[in-house]
């Protein structure tokens, strides 16, 4: 404890104000005392016993123990005794021995206050008149000389003591002077039995009654204490400090104790803070010396006295907490209510446009890379905060060459811009710009926008100038712990590849990236300017990484003093502090006045308590630059000499003072320059400074509000498996669990409502940031949504899919995209005035929210009929001109927005004005009876596709006001909501059929083609999106007449109605009758005749046959599967059955790009029953044990359960009829790369194959073994234990317990100018891409730049096929296209490091090599790769060119090898001949046993020089590269001729 004695500082009151304060009503102040080991024993007993001899009077002690002890054994004796029954036994319950001690302290305190009071009131007057005696009374009256002596008692001795004296007078003279008698007698009265006892003089008057409790306690008791509603104050925990003894004789068993001792400490404190009466208990822990009983008995005082102060600085702690901590506490108002609902909140949090500073175009929020957090973080600073002032793309285009005048001023900007455009270049020749792929966030960010406009990739570059600050300031890489170089690194082998990061902001994204994956990196330093960067992983082990994070509140006493109490005392100025600072600053402002007066001379006092004037100039000396200006000062005259602007502020005054105004001029005197200006937060007060972090903190619960982080991390060879979890003061919140698999993640999390379950809620995310939600409720609409990083959602709902766009503009400028099980296709577009439906038979609807003014009626209706396509198989017939009786239902006009069928009034239509004249005549009535003819015939041959169309709208609520409708055939018919009805142009349709292939075709001019096949029928629609009808075949029994006469298809080979010869009978066809979609009969009824049954069509039997048997049934073509395909949209696929004609049994499944597949389908299997109630009823359908009660933290505001509303309460009627309707249980499979995933409401498995190392079978034979392994998910379990049974089965499938690690080396060097390069180390270089350029040690890997849209592009290899085949006659040959070089480029690029030069010794001379080599200065290795892959020719002839120099390498390098072979041939043969041969140790031990390493040159030599020269030592070992002297004349020297002439026939 290192709160100070503050017996002095604080203010003691007077005996009289000490009584007026209300002490019954707090009552006694309770402390627990704990002491630790034997060390600290002596001192226990020593304080506690100047305790009881009561040196300070209201501060008593219980010895606990000592009681308990005491209690024990007076009932023993008493039982051995048999004395006293058990009811008068001592109890020996702590809490009961504690409150009966605690009741006799506060009666005796009470009874010794009480006597000390009355004696503190004592009244000498008074107590001399009460015992004043009767012999002094009577001479104090004027008749006392008259009065004789009395009869009394009292008069007989007052005579007796006057005849001892003079006179009357001079004895009343010394009654009233001595009064010794009664003096002594006063010093007695009310001591008695205390009169011997002195107190301590230094007891604060101020506290109360102190009762410390010494003995063994714990939680339990300190909880009974409380609950009885006792004041108990503190909890302090004594331990022995670490002596010299300890040092030198080490005792691991009291070690071991003390460290148990710790723990139980913790932990008991832990569970103390989950309670919350303990919060005005505070809790404290001290270390004390040892010492033995003698040295304590020595040393008592001491003891007494600092243990004592103790418990007073505890109450001073408390007023000093009271006063200085929480008055002046500044709250920030965080409170929300539990019942308010976020969603609006929510809603516009994700408004928000995510826009940048030069990039207007709206960007989606739909992945956690770079560029999206970042421009979102920006956007959301510039809309509640403070924008940033930002030049125009005018001024920075001016900054590339200013003008000289601006040059300097602008200098700063130039510098700051430049970094926008380090990592991007462009060539001028063939305009293709080239970007660094190791700048993540440059080339994200130019991934969002349109790279076809160059002005699109400028405003990229201008916007990632922005951005990077976010990276390069303040981050991670500044508190990496780095190993200095020391002249000697560790030796090590590095990888001999590496890749290039040739600017800064690349290095610094690389590092930050390793740094975030790896848990295990060092930083060492292998040069003056290299440092190599290891980040280690270890793989099947369990890697565990805890953090903390404190949320600022205002803490109670109890959390004060266990986590702000020291930082408190620290910075906390005291009034007697404050009154010292005042002291200090006022001297040293009066001396700086003094010195100001007195000019040049400073008055120094001596021990001698003399002052003496020096002059401050004799320390300066005259050649230093103070001595300069006091020369320059002294020469100008007294008028230049600048003169002080005013008297010297205050000590206050300087600190109110702004820091701006704070500059002070330059002068002569150096008393200016040290004086002190003080800002308004530091300036020193009474208590806390202003804005100290201890006093400002969040209106939540006054605990420590802490959340506590636990991650735990195991890898393997294929991914990792991670758990989260998260606490919040004690109460675990949330938990995360994911699964990554080559690079694609599988999260699932814990559920909100019980901590103890998993949510059935599944997140799976690609490898280029596709994100799958997965959620298979009854209750939920959307099963699966499928987000996309370039603002595309898909939701997988019950009935459809619908495709709905963020904020991305699109190519096909459509908002949401509504895929129908119903074989069409609704779009609606951005102008919000048109949705379009595309139909599987090539039938479009437009529907418009306006009506054409301009779109009269044509005169000519020569395409009255909806079937008069231009097709040689339409059956179009002229509609009749004779009087034929067509009776017409009335029909209502449709409003806008309603769902009814459309049909004409035939009033309305007659009622119209005529064209020649308003006069009724037969001419007239004739002309428009034909026209209600031909409107009501046009009707009736639509009537099916307006069925159909009103299906449609009732389902998705839609209207319009102006319909065009295009039919199967080409027809185009436009109605109105006012019944118009009228033919457009109609497109030619052209048909044909391929009896190879057995494939029919069908092409429109309006762009509709169709392929149909036996199984399938394919319908390409102008905008891209393809509808695949997969057909059932079907077979019925038929009937004489039903239903399927009226409603059979519309084909040229199909006829309806009696083949009768007159044109009176014969009524127009209907086509396109969609079967199975038909929703209520249509509201026209027409005259028609009597339905003609199928004997119509038969030829009459002959009268000799007497029976005749007519087959009536046929083949049917049934709908079992509709595929809705587009290259931007989501693949999507309905298999259904029908439950009735308009109810439908659905299957969905969905394709998209990263090989992920989707299925939604609903299984036979039945949910297991889980329990619906409370928390416990789950832990005991889990058979999970309970959890002791103290491991639960009390609740507070903030985590009280809300209760659910009404409207939130299920409803019964609800949960019946959706049990009813349920068949089975939802289940969503999903398919990734290597992983299969099975989702249901109740649990999820997860299939994917990994390697199967085997260290006892597969290590030995090398063989990589690859097996199917399954891991499950059970939604009532607990994450925790789902991650301890992944382990446990990952652990045992992989089989391998050896240590494995996998190590990845990043190299960075700085030049002179601190510009950074760095170098990823890798054992091989990845495969590279189509345009690739490989020259000497270097490989430049360039791919195209793709965009977010162009990423998530589908490619269908049978689309293509399809489209090949029209037109049938192509009027131009097809030329195949060569693939277009990209205009945008990512590029990376790859060297080789030579294999002396790869370690860590020697990697310096390497990199040094690449601190001029830049990524701007790489044009024209970038411009040598363009053109290599721009101009085949070119590329042809670089081929042809690298052949040839290839080829005349090899040959020069054969016949090298040949003269080698020769050379060392003709050296073997001479030695053979003249049996020159080498011993056989040399031949052992310096040439290995093999001629190979013989060199024969030197070998020969050496055999010649040693029969000239013998003594000359032999020839050296082969190791060492040692030329052999060749002699100037060799035949003189050499012994063999033979020798000679070879050598020379061998150089001929």
């Amino acid at each position: 404890m290192s709160v100070t004695r503050s017996v002095k500082s604080v203010s003691r009151r007077s005996k009289g104000s000490r009584l007026s304060t209300n002490e019954t009503d707090l009552g006694p102040f309770i402390y627990c005392v704990n002491f630790y080991d034997n060390g600290i024993k002596a001192l226990r007993d020593e304080f506690v016993k100047r305790i009881v001899s009561g040196m300070r009077r209201a501060v008593f002690v219980i010895d606990l123990d000592q009681e308990i002890a005491d209690a024990t054994s007076f009932n023993n004796l008493m039982n051995k005794t048999k004395k006293l029954e058990s009811t008068n036994l001592k109890t020996v319950d702590p809490v009961e021995i504690t409150l009966n001690s605690i009741t006799s302290c506060v009666e005796e305190y009470a009874r010794v206050t009480k006597i000390i009071e009355a004696e503190a009131n004592f009244d000498l007057y008074q107590y001399w008149q009460k015992n004043y005696p009767a012999q002094l009374k009577n001479l104090t009256s004027k008749n006392a000389k008259n009065k004789g002596a009395g009869d009394t008692k009292r008069g007989s001795l007052s005579k007796l003591k006057v005849a001892k004296g003079q006179g009357t007078d001079k004895i009343r003279l010394e009654k009233i002077n001595c009064m010794s008698v009664s003096a002594k007698e006063h010093h007695k009265v009310g001591k008695k039995a205390h009169s011997n006892s002195v107190y301590i003089r230094d007891n604060p008057l101020t506290a109360n009654l102190f009762i410390l409790i010494v003995g063994t306690m714990n939680n339990a008791f300190y909880m009974d204490l409380l609950a009885r509603e006792q004041s108990l104050r503190a909890i302090v925990h004594f331990l022995p400090e670490e002596s010299a003894y300890d040092q030198l004789v080490p005792r691991p068993r009291r070690e071991q104790e003390l460290q148990r001792t710790m723990e139980a400490i913790q932990q008991g404190t832990r569970l103390l803070r989950k309670r919350c009466p303990t919060k005005p208990v505070g809790i404290f822990q001290q270390r004390l010396p040892q010492m033995s009983s003698c040295m304590a008995g020595k040393f008592s005082d001491d003891v007494f006295d600092q243990l004592s102060w103790y418990m007073y600085d505890l109450e001073s702690l408390r007023e000093w907490y009271q006063k200085y901590y929480l008055d002046p506490f500044h709250m920030i108002n965080v409170k929300m209510d539990p019942d308010v609902q976020l969603v609006d909140t929510f809603h516009m949090v994700e408004s928000l446009s995510i826009q940048g500073h030069y990039l207007k175009v709206q960007m989606p929020a739909a992945r956690n890379d770079g560029a999206t957090i970042y421009l979102y973080m920006e956007s959301l600073m510039s809309t509640f905060g403070n924008p940033r002032e930002l030049m125009t793309e005018t001024e920075v285009l001016l900054l590339a060459n200013p003008t000289p005048a601006v040059q300097t001023r602008v200098l700063d900007k130039v510098k700051v811009y430049a970094n926008a455009f380090k990592s991007i270049l462009k060539l001028p020749k063939n305009d293709r710009i080239f970007v660094d792929q190791s700048n993540s966030l440059l080339s994200s960010l130019l991934s969002y926008m349109d790279q076809s406009l160059m002005r699109n990739v400028y405003h990229g570059c201008l916007e990632y100038n922005l951005m990077r600050r976010y990276f390069t300031s303040g981050y991670i890489t500044n508190a990496l712990n780095v190993k200095l170089y020391n002249g000697d690194p560790e030796p090590l082998l590095l990888p001999k590849f590496a890749q290039l990061y040739l600017t800064d902001d690349s290095v610094m994204q690389r590092i930050i990236e390793l740094v975030n994956d790896y848990d295990d990196y060092t930083v060492e330093e292998l040069h003056s300017n290299v440092r190599l960067y290891s980040f280690r992983r270890v793989l099947n082990e369990v890697f565990e990484e805890e953090n903390q994070s404190v949320i600022p509140t205002q803490l109670c006493f109890r959390d004060f003093t266990l986590y702000g109490m020291e930082r408190f005392l620290k910075d906390l100025v005291t009034p007697s502090q404050f009154e010292e600072m005042l002291e200090n600053n006022t001297i040293k402002m009066e001396s700086k006045a003094t010195i100001a007066n007195q000019g040049n001379s400073i008055n120094v006092k001596c021990n001698s308590h003399d002052r003496f004037s020096i002059d401050p100039n004799v320390f300066v000396r005259p050649q230093s630059i103070k001595g300069d200006l006091a020369k320059r000062n002294k020469e100008k005259p007294p008028d230049e000499q600048p003169q002080d602007s005013g008297p010297k502020a205050s000590f206050f005054s300087d600190g109110l003072t702004p820091k701006h105004n704070n500059t002070l001029r330059p002068s002569n005197k150096s008393y200016v320059s040290d004086t002190t200006v003080y800002d308004i937060n530091t300036q020193p007060a009474v208590g806390l400074r202003a804005n100290h972090p201890l006093l400002e903190g969040y209106n939540l619960d006054d605990t420590r509000q802490t959340i506590d982080s636990k991650t735990s991390k195991y890898f393997f060879e294929e991914g990792r498996v991670a758990l989260y979890e998260e606490k919040w003061n004690f109460r675990q919140m949330n938990k995360c669990l994911s699964l990554e698999i080559d690079g694609q993640k599988v999260h699932f999390r814990s559920a909100s409502e019980q901590v103890l379950a998993t949510d059935c809620n599944v997140r799976i995310e690609s490898k280029n940031g596709i994100s799958l939600r997965v959620l298979p409720k009854e209750d939920e609409c959307a099963k699966a949504v499928l987000i996309y990083p370039n603002g595309l959602t898909t939701y997988c709902q019950n009935t459809e899919v619908e495709h709905v766009w963020q904020y991305q503009e699109n190519a096909l400028e459509e908002t949401r995209r509504v895929c129908t099980p119903h074989g069409c296709v609704v779009v609606f577009y951005q102008n919000s005035d048109t949705v379009q439906i595309l139909r599987y038979n090539g039938e479009v609807y437009f529907l418009y929210s306006y009506t054409e003014d301009d779109n009269a009626e044509e005169e000519d209706m020569e395409f009255v009929n909806a079937c008069s396509a231009q097709s040689t198989y339409s059956s179009f017939k002229p509609i009749s001109t004779d009087k034929t009786k067509i009776r017409c239902s009335s029909i209502k006009t449709r409003s806008v927005g309603g769902s009814t069928a459309l049909r004409p009034s035939t009033q309305s239509v007659i009622s119209r004005p005529s064209l020649a004249s308003r006069t009724s005549n037969a001419a007239a009535r004739k002309s428009q009876l034909a026209k209600a003819k031909q409107y009501a015939a046009l009707f009736a041959s639509i009537e099916p596709e307006l069925d159909f169309l009103k299906f449609i709208m009732g389902l998705y609520k839609l209207s319009y006001r102006h319909l065009k409708l295009v039919t199967s055939l080409g027809s185009v018919v436009h109605v109105q909501h006012d019944g118009k009805i009228w033919c457009g142009k109609p497109f030619r349709n052209s048909e044909w059929h391929d009896y190879h292939a057995n494939e029919s075709y069908s092409m429109r001019d309006d762009g509709v083609k169709m392929v149909w096949t036996r199984d399938e029928m394919r319908c390409y629609h102008s905008d891209g999106t393809v509808i695949r009808t997969g057909t059932a075949e079907g077979w019925d029994a038929g009937t004489e007449s039903d239903d399927i006469d009226h409603e059979i298809s519309s084909s040229s080979s199909h006829k309806k109605g009696s083949r009768s010869t007159s044109d009176e009978d014969s009524i127009t066809m209907l086509i396109n009758v969609p079967g199975g979609f038909l929703a209520e009969e249509s509201a026209i009824s027409l005259v028609k005749p009597k339905a003609p049954s199928i004997t119509n069509y038969m030829v009459e039997a002959e009268e000799g046959e007497q029976e005749v048997v007519f087959d009536m049934s046929f083949i049917t073509y049934t709908p079992s599967s509709h595929g809705m395909h587009h290259q931007i949209y989501a693949s999507i696929d309905f298999s259904f059955t029908h439950k009735t004609k308009e109810d439908l049994d659905i299957e969905t499944s969905i394709f998209t790009c990263d090989n992920l597949k989707l299925r939604v389908y609903k299984s036979s299997t039945r949910k297991e029953p889980t329990p619906s109630g409370s928390e416990d009823e789950l832990k005991d359908w889990l058979n999970i044990p309970p959890e002791p009660v103290s491991s639960e933290a009390d609740p507070d505001e903030w985590t009280k359960r809300r209760k659910p509303t009404v409207s939130e309460l299920p409803d019964d009627e609800d949960e019946e009829e959706s049990e009813k309707d349920s068949t089975g249980q939802i289940c969503v499979e999903v398919e990734c790369n290597n992983m299969l995933l099975n989702i249901s409401s109740d649990r999820a498995t997860i299939q994917t194959q990994l390697r199967k190392f085997g260290c006892d079978e597969n290590a030995r034979c090398g063989l990589m073994v690859r097996d199917d392994i399954t891991l499950e998910v059970l939604f009532p379990e607990n994450l925790a234990i789902t991650f301890k049974k992944w382990i446990a089965k990952l652990t045992s499938f992989i089989n391998c317990f050896c240590p494995k690690w996998r190590t990845t080396f990043f190299l960075t060097t700085h030049n002179y100018y601190c510009q950074k390069k760095g170098f990823e180390l890798m054992k091989s270089i990845p495969p590279l891409g189509k345009f690739n350029f490989c020259a000497g040690n270097y490989f430049i890997d360039v791919n195209e730049l793709k965009s977010v849209n162009g990423q998530f592009q589908n490619e269908f290899n049978w689309m293509e096929e399809d489209l090949g085949k029209f037109p049938r006659f192509p009027l131009q040959r097809k030329v195949p296209k060569e693939p277009e070089f990209p205009m945008v480029l990512l590029s990376k690029i790859f060297v080789e490091i030579p294999a002396q030069l790869a370690n860590t010794d020697r990697i310096h001379q390497f990199v040094d090599e690449f601190d001029r080599i830049k990524f701007r200065k790489q044009r024209y290795r970038f411009n040598e790769a363009v053109m290599f892959h721009l101009h085949p020719r070119l590329r042809l002839l670089v081929q042809q060119e690298i052949s040839k120099r290839s080829w005349k390498n090899h040959h020069a390098e054969n016949r090298r090898r040949k003269f080698m072979e020769q050379q060392r041939l003709s050296l073997y043969m001479a030695m053979i001949k003249h049996k020159v041969y080498p011993k056989y140790f040399q031949f052992r031990d310096q040439f290995y046993c093999h001629v190979r390493n013989i060199d024969f040159f030197q070998f020969m030599t050496a055999k010649c020089n040693e029969k000239v020269r013998p003594e000359e030592p032999q020839v050296d070992a082969p190791g060492q590269a040692v030329l052999p002297e060749i002699p100037a004349n060799p035949r003189k020297k050499c012994l063999c001729p033979k020798y000679t002439k070879i050598m020379k026939k061998v150089n001929i």
